[in-house]
């Protein structure tokens, strides 16, 4: 056998124990943290993707992760610890952060928990069968998507299905919201949908029950409410 062979069935031999090393960890602590799980769906949903690699992409199998504000990355994180034994690589660009975790385990496992992309993410109802775990989806992904001023919380998306989904899961929390549709005059542009929360009660609401782990949206959604005054985070 020639010597390039056994190099290659010695690197796939030692690739298949890593990944068989992950799996054991993830299956072991599946029900550990299903807290992190909801969280970790809901951060993907927002600002993450999964792309899976082929013979014409670079991408590895990777779960990637782009926050705007500092105080997504520890959650994110801690998370991905918990979850599959990982931590991301984290690089800062230009106003914004990237973090990266490659791993075909990792990546065949939220696939299957959950779809990805503009048009196709859904709430993962599986992950969610209480209010805690609810919370937890609704919080990271507001983090990631939402908008907030003195008066409003607002999302916008072109993905009409899952801002649906969205509306119930606040319902749940009593928190109500009113959902606006936006056609664009060009056709080549998708239709948008803006979810609101203006209700100073369903904001209140959403504060104390959800809130957020991005500082910055949780001292404005603070500011708005009068609950403490302090400069705002940068």
């Amino acid at each position: 056998m020639e010597i390039s062979s056994i190099n290659k069935k010695n690197v796939q031999s030692r690739w298949d124990r890593i990944q068989a090393q992950e799996q054991a960890y993830i299956i072991k602590n599946k029900e550990n943290y299903t807290l992190e799980r909801a969280m970790l769906m809901g951060f993907l949903a927002g600002d993450g993707n999964v792309p899976i690699g082929n013979k014409v992409s670079n991408f590895h199998h990777t779960i990637r992760f782009f926050p705007d504000h500092a105080s997504l990355i520890e959650p994110f994180c801690n998370a991905t610890k918990k979850i599959f034994n990982k931590v991301p690589k984290i690089k800062k660009l230009n106003g914004f952060f990237s973090l990266s975790l490659d791993s075909k385990v990792a990546v065949l496992e939220v696939m299957g928990l959950a779809r990805f992309g503009v048009m196709d993410w859904r709430v993962p109802y599986s992950l969610l069968p209480d209010k805690s775990h609810k919370r937890e989806w609704i919080r990271a992904f507001f983090d990631c998507e939402s908008y907030i001023t003195r008066k409003v919380i607002r999302i916008q998306t072109v993905n009409w299905v899952g801002m649906n989904q969205i509306q119930g899961l606040l319902e749940d929390f009593a928190i109500k919201s009113k959902i606006y549709t936006y056609v664009p005059k060009n056709r080549n542009w998708n239709t948008n949908h803006i979810l609101i929360i203006g209700q100073m009660k369903s904001r209140k609401v959403f504060f104390e029950e959800i809130g957020f782990n991005h500082e910055k949206k949780q001292a404005i959604m603070a500011h708005s409410l009068n609950i403490y005054k302090r400069p705002l985070l940068t």
